[in-house]
């Protein structure tokens, strides 16, 4: 079935396929390792942390530690 087809039978527009969204970039090396110094930092501090899963997705990569 066309689109105009579609649309006469049923007033409604065909639902778009591609997705609205699009995915978090991949994160770049120097991002892993300032992660890495940093939680290496608050461990030798004793510094008690928890790391937080992003729900929102945003444009840059950013760090998600709470501390305790």
């Amino acid at each position: 079935m066309d689109d105009k087809e579609y649309f006469w039978l049923t007033r409604k527009k065909e639902p778009k396929t591609k997705p609205k969204s699009r995915p978090l970039p991949k994160a770049t090396q120097k991002y892993l390792e300032a992660e890495e110094e940093f939680t290496h930092a608050l461990d030798n501090l004793e510094i008690k942390y928890e790391k937080k899963f992003q729900f929102k997705s945003t444009k840059h990569w950013r760090f998600d530690f709470h501390l305790i």
